[in-house]
């Protein structure tokens, strides 16, 4: 009797099936001893099966027999007779059969002969030392619960150029366990010694691999069985024995148990030994790739009550050829770096929510109807909507605090050429860290990162260095909005107060940008000078602070220090200008320092956010429609407008400064918003005190005496320049409030229903 199996798609399918859910399966509690009958029963049984013992490979067979072995009683040869795949003919496939004590049924074979028959058949070459596949069966459940690749000096390649065109591997090791006796679920694969070679060069190298993983093992559930069962109900769905929404539910419904599990320690880890990929392009440049390596460690300790991951990135470079012809250089090199992770889990977590959401899901889908799958999209949005917030629900109770720090040693990318050409890019060391904390029903996430030692040369000698530059990311309570908004769409429904808080924690996060040790140099335009510019730090920085209350504070921070600069193009500038502006034995008129900080206060966000929860939004299924319309929300919002033009914010100049250079300056004053007070519509004053513009006016004046007792200058802008800039410093001193300390002092004053005015000079101001 010919048995018929599925195809390699369907095993393609199977296997990425098994690759999502692989690890949560365990073993039944099985008879002992079993007959050639017994046997014979099982293995037919099995092949019927979509994913048979073949594991879903096309092979047809005439016959199957199976014979006990002289003298022993668990030793029984399976021997599947006129096998052929795809009407390729293999002969008898003979299986080396043991019954275990436990009752589960070992086979093996060593397909190495074989392979290499049916690579002659297919115009190729093939030889293996060993190609042993070996499986134990749970004999009741009639699933595999085990599978093992064993495979000794590899060779492949195109028959009449096997010199020129072939694989070869020393050794692969592949097994995936989930048999009773372990609490884990097994996977481990291991490689030794991989080269393919086209042309007769090598292509890729490869050392070696080895990568293995534990999963909770969950009793008297079989990946094996799963699968087809997953494959039987879309068989029946499709010839309409069940519905297509009936199958998707009784598959998501067969994954409820791999959530039920007890809680074990486990462990994964990846090791991979040194890649060489020597036919590679980067850039359009042609060129040879070296990968040094990773190892790669992760421990989840249930009784700690943590989940770490430690990896090793070893160095990368990238070869390209050089001149003279036969020499190498590197385009790009890498050191390597570190991965550290960190987590800290709640002592009660385990995942019998997320199976009791698949079962919500799962009665969503059952209770559907079939149009529903006619929009996909549409369908899938839905069951997202309702299992994100509690999905999020779980993990905010799951987790207390996540950290993840990667450190990368130093990267460079060469050019090496002439000014013209030369091109050098390197990072001496990049750092990147995120951080959650999770407390309750608030939480904290911290994104940073830190690159250090920049050097840059560029085509024409521009140079830009930098001994760190830095950014930070913060948002607080997002993932608690979030869930919160999330429950609320398939709760109680929406609130303008909702979305407030969503738009707050997502779309104003605490940012910071800063720089240090920053220097820069260049040629001019004229290509006849040179210039160069230093900068200790420089710092933005946008921040918020006690969102929730009615004193909520955004605050914008914009600092610099050790600004310096030199320029040297007498064919551009005037050195007498450019010492006047840079500065040559002593302060210029740029400053060299500033500090400039504004805070909008006293925002009243629990009142507006009181407000806010009463005013009802649209659905969700209107807000996500194609045909809404955004601004409908603005009438919404309208019921927040009395509130807060009743308590408006105010805007606070923190005590800010330029220094460092003749003139200096510092500011400092708050202004109350007031949007029912006209003509200026705020109230409060500004104080701006200038130093050193008496003592620049004089120093020009002297500049403009000396070139006109001169006779005249070489640069004939020069002089009407210093003309403009004294008039200016004498409108600052005619206009400024002599102090007692010499400093000039100008008052913005903002009266209430009055004009603004400057030192008593009314003006308009844009308020």
């Amino acid at each position: 009797m010919t048995k018929h199996f599925r195809t390699l798609v369907t095993s393609a399918a199977v296997v990425g099936l098994s690759l999502l859910t692989g690890g949560f399966a365990q073993a039944q509690t099985q008879t002992q001893g079993l007959s050639s009958e017994q046997i014979e029963s099982v293995v037919s049984d099995m092949m019927q099966e979509p994913v048979s013992l073949f594991l879903g490979l096309p092979v047809d067979y005439t016959a199957l027999s199976v014979t006990p072995d002289e003298g022993s009683a668990t030793d029984f040869d399976v021997v599947f007779q006129g096998a052929n795949i795809s009407g390729l003919p293999l002969g008898s496939l003979a299986f080396d059969a043991e019954v275990k004590a436990s009752g589960a049924l070992e086979l093996k074979i060593d397909l190495a002969p074989l392979l290499s028959g049916v690579a002659a058949m297919l115009n190729t070459s093939f030889r293996s030392e060993i190609f042993r596949v070996s499986m134990t069966v749970n004999t009741d459940a009639r699933a595999i619960e085990r599978v093992r690749f064993t495979i000794d000096d590899l060779f492949a390649g195109l028959a009449g150029a096997a010199e020129g065109n072939y694989l070869t591997l020393d050794g692969v090791i592949f097994t995936y366990d989930e048999r009773a006796e372990d609490p884990r679920v097994t996977l481990d694969l291991g490689l030794d010694n991989l080269a393919l070679v086209s042309g007769g060069s090598e292509i890729i190298t490869l050392e070696t691999i080895g990568a293995s993983s534990e999963l909770i093992n969950i009793p008297e559930w079989y990946l094996h069985t799963e699968i087809n069962h997953a494959i039987k109900q879309f068989f029946m769905a499709s010839a309409g024995v069940i519905t297509p929404t009936d199958a998707i539910a009784n598959v998501i419904d067969s994954l409820v148990p791999l959530f039920e599990g007890e809680m074990v320690s486990l462990e994964g880890s990846l090791d991979m030994g040194k890649l060489v990929l020597n036919d590679s392009s980067l850039l359009d440049i042609d060129g040879r790739i070296e990968f040094d390596g990773l190892s790669l460690l992760s421990q989840y300790d249930h009784e700690q009550q943590t989940d770490n991951t430690d990896a090793e990135i070893g160095g990368l470079v990238y070869m390209i050829d050089g001149f003279p012809p036969g020499s190498e250089f590197p385009l790009l090199s890498f050191d390597g770096g570190t991965i550290t992770g960190r987590t800290i889990l709640s002592a009660d977590h385990d995942f019998k929510p997320i199976g009791a959401l698949l079962s919500v899901l799962s009665a969503q889908v059952r209770g559907s109807d079939v149009s529903a799958l006619e929009d996909p999209t549409a369908a899938a949005l839905d069951l997202n909507l309702l299992a994100a917030g509690p999905l999020l629900q779980w993990y905010m109770g799951a987790v207390e605090r996540s950290d993840l720090a990667i450190e990368l040693g130093e990267i460079a990318i060469n050019f090496p050429g002439s000014p013209d050409e030369q091109l050098t890019f390197i990072l001496g060391g990049t750092e990147f860290s995120s951080e959650l904390a999770i407390n309750g029903d608030s939480d904290l996430q911290r994104l940073a990162a830190r690159v250090l030692d920049v050097d840059v040369v560029l085509p024409g000698s521009l140079i830009f260095q930098a001994g760190e530059i830095s950014a930070s990311y913060q948002i607080n309570d997002s993932l608690a909005v979030i869930r919160d908004v999330l429950l609320g769409s398939i709760q109680d429904g929406l609130t303008l107060g909702d979305g407030i808080r969503l738009a707050l924690a997502l779309y104003l996060p605490d940012l910071a940008v800063g720089v240090e040790d920053v220097y820069v140099s260049g040629v001019t335009p004229t290509e006849m000078g040179a210039y160069e510019a230093y900068l200790a730090s420089a710092d933005i920085s946008l921040s918020n602070h006690d969102m929730k209350t009615d004193q909520a504070r955004i605050s914008q921070l914009i600092a610099f220090s050790g600004l310096a600069a030199n320029f040297d193009d007498r064919l551009m500038f005037d050195p007498m200008l450019v010492d006047l502006v840079l500065g040559a034995d002593g302060p210029g008129l740029m400053p060299t320092d500033a500090v400039l900080q504004v805070d909008v206060t006293d925002i009243p966000m629990a009142m507006i956010l009181a407000i806010a929860d009463d005013v009802m939004l649209p659905p969700t299924d209107t807000l996500l429609s194609p045909d809404f319309d955004p601004s409908t929300l603005v009438m919404a919002s309208a019921a927040l407008l009395p509130r807060l033009f009743a308590s408006p914010p105010s805007v606070v100049i923190e005590p800010s400064s330029v220094t460092g250079g003749m003139v200096e300056l510092t500011a400092s004053g708050q202004v109350d918003i007031n949007p029912l007070m006209p003509p200026n519509y705020s109230v409060g004053s500004v104080i701006i005190r200038v130093t050193g513009a008496l003592e620049t006016q004089a120093e020009i004046s002297r500049l403009v005496e000396e070139i006109a007792t001169s006779g005249g200058s070489d640069y004939p802008d020069t002089f009407e320049t210093l003309q403009q800039v004294l008039g200016g410093l004498a409108i600052v001193g005619g206009f400024g409030i002599p102090a007692d300390d010499g400093a000039l002092e100008f008052i913005i004053d903002i009266p209430a229903g009055e004009p603004a005015s400057v030192n008593g000079l009314p003006i308009p101001l844009p308020f």
